[in-house]
């Protein structure tokens, strides 16, 4: 079985558990072609299961579903996973599935799932299997691109933080403002989520998840992992006993 997740800026399927996961590819979202060259190489009759959430990319797998077994997760058929959020046809259907992960490794605890690629989600799921909404902000590329492109007078900087506050330098105040503004955002976020003694576990995925995990271990025990929508998947099969 080929999971397949088509993201914001990448595609990438691998085959098998989740826990014993072998690598097929990563293609950039830009690539058309290379994303179908990739999937000729499966053969015919291969289950594949897909989450995306970019229709003209989904349409290149489906131009094979009379070739492979396709099954498409969607907002539409969660079966057992329930969605506490006003517009069901715009939610990604990736942000559910990295919290339906997180459940599934935090063993049915609530949980925080912060997933930081080219825009970072910070969402909740109750152990009831709820998805109860969340945040939607740039991520951390975002704001470093707008401050090279904006402002290309102003240093590239590192992404950490200053010893002291607050910035003494030009570089030392930028970063504060570009990564401690993103990392502080995030706590903040975190903090109006969390309650005191609600069971919750905390897992980051993403591009730029262990930065945020490395920035954050003094307030919260963060879990990383970096497959956290692929979990997700397979434990929406399991769930919903789905046979493809």
């Amino acid at each position: 079985m080929v999971f397949i997740e088509i993201g914001n800026t990448s595609v990438k399927a691998v085959r098998g558990t989740s826990s014993e996961p072998e690598f097929l590819f990563k293609v950039s979202i830009n690539q058309p072609n290379r994303l179908e060259s990739e999937l000729l190489t499966l053969p015919d009759n291969e289950k594949v299961i897909l989450s995306s959430v970019r229709k003209d990319r989904a349409e290149i797998v489906y131009n094979h579903k009379n070739r492979l077994s396709l099954f498409e997760i969607t907002t539409g058929n969660l079966g057992k996973v329930k969605l506490d959020y006003k517009t069901p046809e715009t939610l990604g259907i990736d942000r559910v599935l990295a919290c339906l992960g997180a459940i599934d490794q935090s063993y049915a605890q609530n949980v925080i799932v912060i997933d930081a690629g080219t825009s970072c989600t910070i969402d909740y799921m109750t152990k009831d299997l709820v998805f109860r909404g969340g945040v939607i902000m740039p991520g951390l590329a975002v704001y470093r691109k707008a401050m090279r492109e904006l402002l290309p007078e102003l240093p590239d900087v590192k992404l950490e933080l200053p010893a002291s506050f607050p910035g003494r330098s030009t570089d030392e105040a930028i970063r504060w403002g570009v990564f401690g503004g993103f990392i502080y955002a995030v706590q903040s976020f975190v903090e109006m989520y969390n309650q005191p003694n609600n069971n919750t576990a905390f897992y980051t995925t993403g591009g730029d998840g262990q930065t945020i995990a490395k920035n954050l271990k003094d307030e919260y025990e963060f879990i990383y992992r970096e497959n956290l929508v692929f979990y997700g998947m397979e434990a929406f099969l399991r769930l919903n006993d789905i046979k493809v």
